[in-house]
This record gives structure tokens, sequence and C-alpha cells, in this order.
């Protein structure tokens, strides 16, 4: 049974329709970005999911019930900063813990989770001085590691995430994978989470227009790139008269590498380098716009 069941949601503000028949469905372990411009909805499916609005139209199903009744066993990550400014980290995570009915936590668990994502020596410090980076990997911490649940909900994680952010974001995106819980997350930064996803959607005009597992989208054939010696060039343009050249590099498509290497041969070229450009999620979420 998928964690996300819609189909055909429409969910319109006024006269505006926001989405329009809109249909995706995530299943148990998949890690699904979800992808469109500013203002395609992307924030306003999340909000579906955990019923802080209601569709106008079409079905929608969230852990086998409506939007909003399962919502103990989902944890969401807002847009928007959502932490307490005067509370110190440790004050702030204790807060996330409480508001959920949840007895105090104790010091050990929350020195724990603050060395986790390299906030352990700023826990007395108020959060409201700390970095944006500091700021977003304590929201991601009040928000995803006080509480295990069965779906993760993640508006733009990545934005303003430092480089330690990033890693530990990546790295914990794969371990709730193996553990099996679902992850929907609204994000612009594809490329950077393009290893940590296993699928990826494209909204558009209110609709879903293409969900791809990530690791078939990895297995299509791809460009390949020819670096060769400067005094080979000429050659390299004849035996390859359709590549792209870029300095001493020509880039081919739709040809087997087997081949790539016969013409070589027999141009007598000796390549430098014979690399795989594997198509990126930007490039694939770029081709559902290619009409614009």
């Amino acid at each position: 049974m998928a964690v996300i069941d819609s189909s055909g949601v429409v969910k319109r503000y006024g006269a505006r329709t926001v989405l329009d028949r809109f249909s995706l469905q995530v299943e148990p372990g998949e890690v699904c970005a979800l992808a469109g411009p500013n203002g395609s909805g992307k924030s306003t499916f999340l909000r579906l999911v955990l019923g802080l609005a209601r569709p106008d139209d079409g079905h929608l199903q969230v852990l086998g019930a409506k939007p909003g009744v399962a919502h103990r066993r989902i944890n969401y990550l807002s847009e928007d900063e959502a932490i307490y400014p005067h509370l110190s980290a440790t004050d702030n995570l204790s807060v996330a813990v409480l508001a959920r009915g949840e007895p105090a936590p104790k010091r050990e668990f929350v020195q724990q989770t603050l060395d986790l994502l390299a906030l352990g020596r700023l826990g007395k410090k108020r959060a409201g001085s700390f970095s944006l980076g500091m700021k977003r990997r304590l929201q991601l911490a009040m928000t995803s590691l006080v509480h295990r649940a069965d779906l993760y909900l993640l508006d733009e994680p990545t934005n303003g995430l430092d480089v330690k952010g990033l890693l530990w974001l990546k790295q914990f995106l794969g371990e709730l994978k193996d553990r099996g819980a679902s992850v929907l997350l609204a994000t612009h930064a594809l490329d950077e989470l393009q290893d940590a996803v296993t699928h990826f959607a494209v909204l558009r005009d209110g609709r879903i227009v293409s969900k791809q597992p990530v690791e078939a989208d990895q297995l299509l054939p791809s460009d390949l790139r020819i670096a060769v010696d400067q005094t080979d060039i000429e050659r390299l343009r004849h035996a390859f008269p359709r590549a792209t050249f870029v300095g001493n590099s020509a880039l081919v498509s739709k040809i087997d590498v087997a081949d790539v290497y016969r013409l070589l041969a027999a141009s007598q070229i000796i390549p430098l380098r014979v690399d795989a450009v594997r198509p990126t999620l930007s490039q694939r979420y770029l081709d559902a716009f290619k009409d614009e």
C-alpha cells in the first residue's frame, strides 16, 4: 500500500488553481524528490498531506487514512525558519520533544543529537545568534531526529545548509531508506541530492508530468566524452563528424562504447580518456520544460 496515494487532486485558492488533477504515489522506502518552478504547488501539496488544507477534489490518503489522522507517524520540516531564537539549541530540542507529548529528553540524548549535526559545542548558545546553516541544522534535528516516523515531509531541506549539513542530510536520507521509511522532499537542489533520492517527480502546471526512478534513469544510454592529445583533434573531428567539440574533447551521443574504440583505432587515435557522461536530474527536469 502506498504511503502517499493521491489521484486527481485539485486545490484552488480563489480563482487560482494551484493543483490541477495532481496524481502522485510514494511507496514505502522511497525517497522522492518533488521538483517544480517556484509557486508550482509543491508546498501546497505538502500542506494537503499534513491535513493543514483540504483538496477541492480528488483522492488523497496518507498512511492508509485521511490526511491528518496519522500525524504522529509523520515528521515535517518547514521551508520557513521554525526555531525559538531566544532559546538555546538544547532548549529548542527539549521543546520539540515536549511538544509531541513525550517526557523531557535526557541530557545525553540532547547532547548526542547536537553532536550528530556538529552543534555540540553550541548547546547553551541562543539559537537566534546562529548562522543560517546552523539554524537549518538545528531545525532538521528538531523535526527529524527527536521522533522516529514512517513518513518524512521535507520542504526545501537544503536551504541554507552548509557542507556539513548537506553531507549529514544525504547520509540521513540513506538511513531512512534503509529502514523502510518514506520521504517526500520538495527541492530545487536536484543534483546535490541525486545520489540520495530513489525517485524524482516533476510538477508542472499543477500536475505531475513525470516520475522516474533515479536508478533506472542513471542506466539510460549516456553520452561519451573523448579526450585526446591536441595533435589528434583533426583526426578526431574526421572520425566523429557529428560530435560536439570543446577544447581537446568530443562529446558523442547514441553510440556504443565498443564502436567508439573501433573508430578510434581505425583513425590511429590513442585517447587520453573516454568517460561516460551521466544525465543529471537537473537535465531531466529541464527536459520537462524544453518547449519553454
